[in-house]
């Protein structure tokens, strides 16, 4: 499998040393992408798109704090699949990684076993609860256009946000999405 080179050095360090070197992919992350952080917003399931081009067995979702939260900051990762592949909206949920504690600066892995298809839009998504911590992130500007640009053709649309209380991820997307103004956490998955 292939690993994204255009990660900055840091970041593909960092993820290699949490997988023990096996490839991992991020999520719409293309070009030069400069390491930010970002805090994450409570109550707000994120979504980034990633293009399963290959498909296979997909046995890690990872994310890294770099900043924990407040006594009880906590997180869940997961994948949603799409709408189908001309609706390309979040739909159901494939997986959903578990809970995290999020109180400690720490790449945090999800121990998953899920067969995704190829040539299939799916969705990486994240979700705090408690108190936000500052996860390891991409700017907007470092997003791919996957899913298109704004209007003005200077914005990248490529993170969904959905109002969601902290909790198991819902077995459905919830309806009412909007695109996020800032940017997101990086989640990597692995394949085996």
């Amino acid at each position: 499998m292939l690993t994204n080179p255009n990660i900055t050095k840091d970041i593909s360090s960092v993820i290699a040393n949490a997988v023990g070197g096996a490839s991992t992919r991020p999520a719409a992350i293309v070009g030069a992408v400069v390491p930010t952080t970002q805090v994450q917003t409570i109550g707000t399931l994120s979504a980034t798109p990633m293009m399963s081009t290959a498909g296979g067995l997909l046995d890690r979702v990872i994310f890294e704090v770099t900043t924990g939260g407040a006594a009880g900051s906590k997180g869940r990762v997961g994948i949603y699949d799409s709408i189908s592949p001309s609706d390309i909206t979040p739909d159901a949920l494939v997986v959903d990684g578990g809970e995290f504690d999020t109180t400690l600066a720490q790449v945090n892995r999800a121990v998953v076993s899920v067969n995704l298809k190829p040539n299939t839009l799916y969705w990486l998504v994240s979700l705090f609860g408690t108190a936000a911590p500052t996860c390891r992130g991409a700017a907007l500007s470092s997003c791919s256009g996957v899913i298109g640009l704004g209007s003005t053709m200077t914005t990248s649309r490529q993170v969904i946000n959905a109002s969601q209380t902290y909790g198991a991820l819902p077995a459905t997307w919830p309806g009412s999405s909007t695109f996020a103004a800032t940017g997101t956490a990086i989640i990597w998955t692995r394949y085996v």
